[in-house]
């Protein structure tokens, strides 16, 4: 409708021009060569990382570490906290006897609406009081602790753990989200709703910044409900990344793959972050060098200020794993993204050319014979080059593949 387009280009043009927020910290400029991330960081040596941008889930002992450290003093660090849950370490006992009228139950009234498997107990983010609580409990100490970020977990509009209502005490039901579509709609406006008052709360009163793990799904980077979350926020941690969990029924292709890219640089011209974490196998050790590429060559497509990139086993996280794709010196852009009519996306930097085919059917690209072409570890490569679906290729012009 005419509504909805008005409402769609309104949000569209109030995300892009957005000014930086007045936080703490800031992201760390990403526009020079490939910049890595972390997430979690139980399993690192501190002063022995290479310089990464972001920490998803920074262990308060390493704080002083990074800020000590000749790579990463500067690190944006965050503490990790799920969105709508309680923090690990209170039981379902703990919440009945404290805040019982906050426990979200399924319609039937009595089982507590887990999510994943979690333990943590579901809480009722459409509360006012809960976020006061989630600011006061959580960030206040997280501030103290010297983080620059809170790290929402699983932020999304998908009711995984059929939540329905609350006891608003001992005799008293209160519905919040019905069966069917009336149900999802409410589930979605209390998950927007949520992020509009934990950011406004959370910069008024810590000035630290707000990054959820958020994941597109079918939704356009476009569409009203992820502009929002683009304007509520000041970056988004993409689990899906170009991977799709690891998926054994493929990678992220075809629109998916651009809507992905869209995404990114929309938030980047807002002077968002995105941080795309890459999942595949069952181990950081023998991930291989296909996916490292598709991985760092689709990230690079729609790079910008603030984005950066890690590489993973399937929930294999906490631990760094050196990789030669994450160490690409590839430069600054030179061009935008662009697809040629066999279907490869091609994007130019000062230091070299990546390539990527997110279509279903093998391409090829011929390559300027005017340069010397190095892959990342240093191997020579001219002529025409093949690509198959979901495969990318990083170029450099230089000799020197790490930089």
């Amino acid at each position: 409708s005419h509504t909805t387009e008005t409402l769609k280009m309104f949000l569209l043009l109030t995300l892009l021009s957005l000014t930086v927020p007045s936080a703490s910290r800031y992201w760390i400029n990403s526009t020079d060569n490939t910049h890595r991330f972390l997430t979690f960081d139980s399993h690192v040596h501190v002063p022995s990382l290479p310089a990464i941008d972001y920490v998803w889930g920074a262990e308060a002992g390493h704080i002083p570490e990074y800020r000590a450290s000749k790579n990463n003093k500067n690190t944006v660090l965050s503490h990790y906290i799920p969105f709508a849950r309680g923090a690990a370490g209170k039981s379902i006992s703990w919440w009945k006897a404290n805040h019982p009228s906050w426990i979200w139950y399924q319609c039937d009234r009595k089982t507590p609406a887990y999510t994943f498997g979690d333990p943590a107990v579901p809480i009722d983010i459409t509360n006012p009081d809960v976020i006061t609580y989630q600011i006061n409990t959580y960030a206040k100490l997280a501030k103290q602790q010297g983080y620059d970020a809170i790290a929402a977990d699983n932020y999304g509009f998908w009711n995984g753990g059929k939540a329905c209502g609350v006891w608003k005490n001992s005799t008293t039901w209160k519905q919040l989200f019905p069966p069917g579509k009336e149900g999802e709609v409410a589930y979605a406006d209390a998950v927007l709703n949520w992020v509009k008052q934990f950011y406004k709360q959370l910069h008024a009163e810590t000035g630290m910044l707000l990054i959820p793990n958020y994941s597109l799904g079918d939704l356009a980077w476009n569409d009203p409900k992820v502009l929002i979350v683009g304007n509520y926020t000041d970056g988004i941690l993409s689990e899906r990344g170009f991977t799709a969990w690891g998926s054994k029924s493929g990678f992220v292709k075809g629109t998916q793959w651009w809507n992905e890219i869209r995404f990114m640089q929309n938030l980047q011209r807002a002077q968002k972050a995105y941080y795309s974490i890459n999942e595949f196998g069952e181990s950081n050790q023998d991930i291989p060098a296909y996916v490292r590429e598709w991985a760092v060559g689709s990230y690079l497509m729609g790079k910008a200020e603030h984005s950066a990139v890690f590489i993973s086993g399937i929930q294999k996280y906490g631990y760094w794993q050196s990789y030669p794709e994450l160490f690409a010196a590839i430069g600054v852009a030179t061009s935008n993204a662009q697809q040629q009519k066999d279907g490869v996306v091609v994007r130019s930097f000062s230091n070299g050319l990546v390539l990527a085919n997110p279509t279903e059917k093998s391409t090829q690209y011929v390559l300027d014979s005017h340069h010397t072409y190095r892959n990342v570890t240093g191997g020579v490569v001219s002529g025409t080059v093949s690509l198959n679906p979901t495969r990318a290729l990083i170029l450099l012009t230089s000799s020197v593949a790490h930089g």
